[in-house]
């Protein structure tokens, strides 16, 4: 087994009930970051079944989050 430590990592957090019940609300979310040019490096499901967790280089950790937004809240945007 090989451990890796990522010194330059961001974690996301989505919070909505419809996680588990409502299609295409975590596509949306990849799909935004993926058109700001942002990789997810993880992916995970806490213990909560509302949250969704993901990683993101800090570097790109703006970008995530404003693409994130504007796609549920307003037009979708990169910064």
């Amino acid at each position: 087994m090989k451990v890796i430590k990522i010194d330059d990592a961001a974690l996301i957090s989505i919070v909505d009930e419809g996680l588990s019940t409502r299609p295409g609300i975590a596509a949306k979310c990849f799909s935004a970051t993926a058109d700001c040019k942002v990789n997810v490096e993880m992916i995970a499901f806490g213990p909560s079944r509302v949250a969704l967790y993901f990683v993101v280089r800090k570097n790109d950790l703006r970008s995530a989050v404003a693409a994130i937004h504007s796609s549920f809240f307003s037009s979708p945007r990169c910064r």
